[in-house]
């Protein structure tokens, strides 16, 4: 059995840049979604932190329009609102329905924000913010 951190980094490794037949052909454990979720944190930290109020609103729509329709665009920027910090963003969601923005984030970004060296170069901030989760999410009651 791999060891949680190569978990994690061989994880990573798949969605900075993204390759959608290796990332949607793995069963989505706990260290495949704490790496999506670092990988999308640390892309949005990069990328879309840094946007003007209509660049982040129409990335918000495109990751929206990338789901047909399982999210809105309003649930997006609550996404970004709680990696920012907003420890209230997401009440009032749907934790099922939030699982699939880093997803369709992640290509969204990948496919028009970021370039395959500034990918990379997410990547170890990336395993960094899934290890920090991974123990977290571990540490949870089953349900």
């Amino acid at each position: 059995m791999a060891e949680p951190a190569d978990d994690i980094t061989a994880s990573v490794e798949m969605f900075l840049p993204l390759d959608m037949q290796r990332a949607f052909s793995r069963d989505p454990d706990l260290a495949v979604m704490a790496a999506a979720l670092g990988s999308f944190s640390a892309a949005v930290f990069h990328t879309v932190v840094p946007m003007s109020p209509s660049d982040r609103l129409d990335f918000c729509r495109r990751v929206a329009a990338s789901s047909n329709g399982d999210f809105p665009a309003w649930m997006v920027e609550a996404s970004l609102r709680s990696i920012e910090g907003d420890r209230t963003a997401m009440d009032g969601t749907d934790p099922a329905v939030m699982l699939g923005i880093p997803i369709h984030g992640l290509v969204v970004l990948n496919s028009d924000y970021l370039t395959t060296d500034a990918a990379h170069a997410l990547r170890g901030r990336a395993e960094e913010l899934a290890q920090e989760l991974l123990p977290r999410w571990q540490a949870l009651p089953p349900q």
